[in-house]
């Protein structure tokens, strides 16, 4: 007879019955099992060998990892791992500074195998720095009425939130690398930059974009009349001077007579506050602002008011030639 039976070694027998029926007992030895070896080895993208690496292993049938020393008589490699043939191996590598790898063999034969298992480094992270950027004038004064900030994003522009005194806005970005942006701002030409972002040993690091001045139309100005007038609005005969404040400098102005009111030309801007000061006999001598208005032509003509220093006002009837005094007690008149 011949017993055959998987994973042991075939046996043939001779059985003599001696009985119709009896019960025949075959031993069968396993077949012996053939192992073989395999190993990793760790090495950078260089193909060169590195040390210190940290080994693990599992078979291709165990969901566990499990450690793995390293050979100490060659740099970069495990201890080997034995198993039967055709067995597959995962092994994993890993070392401070490299991306953690795997790599899986199989035992084909008895003889020894290897696994290697590319290891890169981890690349640097990128160092960013904070940017502030601002629009400033060719004389490198900060611009800010009416300034809006974009960045181009994405084929568009993105407006930003500005903020600081300045008006510009903040950008954390990596030194070396370009943006651009751009500043639009009242009474500017619109503004677009590409800006290489340097480094710095401060943060954050200014960035200006210097912004032209538009040619807006100049203003008109007007020519406009001031004279003196009394309380009651009675044109004051005795001025003898006037000037303006310029620049905190009292400028003499040239008087002139138009139908008794003595004044002088003044030409400004419409809507002008300018400070003017009279002096005439009999009233006090004080600094008046006068707003320059331009409604209609009657508002080219600019009375002042001047107060009397003694408390007496003047009167002269029609066809005497002689001033007649009018004397007053509070708000109370008598002549």
């Amino acid at each position: 007879m011949r017993f055959v039976s998987s994973g042991y070694i075939e046996v043939e027998q001779l059985v003599t019955y001696a009985i119709p029926t009896a019960e025949v007992t075959v031993e069968m030895d396993k077949v012996p099992v053939q192992n073989g070896t395999i190993y990793a080895t760790a090495v950078n993208t260089e193909s060169t060998a590195l040390d210190g690496v940290t080994f693990e292993y599992k078979l291709s049938t165990e969901s566990s990892w499990k450690p793995l020393g390293n050979d100490e008589s060659t740099t970069g490699k495990s201890e080997v791992v034995t198993a039967p043939v055709g067995t597959s191996v995962d092994f994993r590598a890993s070392k401070t500074g490299y991306i953690t790898n795997t790599g899986t063999g199989t035992i084909n034969s008895t003889g020894e195998h290897s696994v290697t298992i590319v290891l890169e480094e981890v690349p640097p992270e990128p160092t960013t720095k904070q940017y502030y950027i601002h629009a400033v004038t060719e004389e490198s004064v900060n611009i800010t009425t009416g300034v809006h900030g974009y960045l181009w994003n994405n084929n568009s522009w993105v407006e930003q939130t500005l903020q600081g005194g300045a008006m510009g806005f903040a950008y954390t970005g990596e030194p070396g690398t370009s943006i651009r942006v751009k500043f639009t701002a009242t009474g500017y030409n619109d503004t677009e930059k590409d800006i290489v972002l340097e480094d710095g040993s401060t943060e954050p690091i200014d960035v200006k974009v210097v912004m032209t001045e538009e040619n807006p139309p100049q203003p008109t100005t007007k020519e406009y009349f001031v004279f003196a007038v009394t309380e009651k609005n009675v044109p004051v005969e005795t001025v003898t001077a006037a000037s303006v404040l310029v620049d905190d400098e009292w400028i003499p102005q040239d008087l002139r007579t138009v139908v008794a009111s003595i004044g002088f030309n003044y030409t400004a801007i419409p809507g002008t506050v300018i400070k003017v000061k009279f002096v005439a006999t009999g009233f006090i001598t004080e600094e008046i602002n006068v707003t320059l208005q331009t409604e209609s032509d009657e508002s080219l003509i600019i009375p002042v008011t001047l107060r009397f220093e003694d408390g007496i006002d003047y009167m002269q009837i029609e066809g005497d030639g002689t001033k007649h005094p009018i004397f007053r007690v509070g708000n109370v008149e008598s002549n």
